[in-house]
């Protein structure tokens, strides 16, 4: 196994959730909330964490922070439908602090039941579909209009995504491997996209991406359960790639069904 450095295992997650946060909102200014939420529901920054943690550690121990993260999606349905709803109702910090605080109560509880795999599976799953019908609403027909630029707009807000990202894995290794999983599931680049997308395109624009987002992300208990059941037997890297497989393939029928339907676009 490869000993990653600390400093190594920051720059990598700060670099991939900066570039995939700007280039989302770079693309949804030109093609709309449907491309954008997709984009946002790729695993660009649970990805690259689990490589890095597939890179330090045993396949039995990235097999079980793969159910961590399983769990970790009911808090990120209840993250979500809580901003989504939100948005323009409050002033977007006092809306995104309360979704947080619903992500750590609602992890903390998870944590505190600890259910069986498969139990875990089926909740996690079922808060997605309830999160995705709550939201479903917000999805319709929202231009992305952009507000005033300047040159350090962007760059200050990438600032921002990385010194988060670095917090995050920082706290990951001070709170030890119970938690590795469910921190690997944090919706870090839903945070980020709400934080760089609200005061660029508004808070409906923004609204309709992450409810596209809630949609692609549906499937994501089920790739990550594919780890935990296969990642020791498969091999870990082919574990990965049929998660992978199963997280794309899912957002491509997303956006068949939302293109077909006209909605979703700019």
């Amino acid at each position: 196994m490869i000993e990653l450095p600390l400093w190594l295992a920051i720059a990598a997650k700060v670099l991939f959730a900066a570039s995939v946060v700007v280039g989302a909102t770079a693309v949804a200014e030109k093609s709309g909330p449907l491309i954008a939420g997709l984009i946002i529901a790729m695993p660009l920054s649970i990805g690259p964490t689990y490589v890095l943690l597939a890179l330090a550690a045993t396949p039995q121990f990235v097999a079980a922070s793969a159910v961590g993260s399983i769990g970790a999606n009911i808090a990120v349905a209840l993250f979500a439908t809580i901003y989504i709803l939100l948005a323009r109702r409050l002033p977007m910090p006092a809306a995104l602090t309360l979704a947080l605080a619903a992500w750590f109560g609602v992890s903390w509880l998870v944590q505190r039941w600890d259910p069986a795999p498969i139990t875990t599976l089926v909740f996690s799953t079922l808060a997605l579909v309830v999160a995705s019908l709550l939201t479903r609403r917000a999805v319709a027909g929202r231009a992305l209009l952009a507000g005033a630029k300047r040159w350090y707009d962007l760059p200050l807000r990438a600032l921002f995504v990385g010194m988060f990202a670095g917090l995050l894995v920082t706290i990951s290794h001070a709170i030890g491997p119970d938690w590795t999983g469910f921190l690997a599931g944090f919706p870090l680049v839903l945070t980020t996209t709400v934080v760089l997308m609200h005061p660029r395109v508004g808070p409906a624009a923004t609204a309709a991406a992450l409810a596209i987002a809630v949609q692609g992300i549906l499937l994501y208990p089920c790739a990550l359960f594919l780890i935990y059941l296969y990642g020791q037997t498969w091999g870990i890297w082919w574990s990965f790639l049929a998660a992978l497989l199963v997280i794309v393939g899912w957002a491509g029928l997303v956006y068949a069904w939302r293109s077909s339907r006209g909605v979703g676009r700019a």
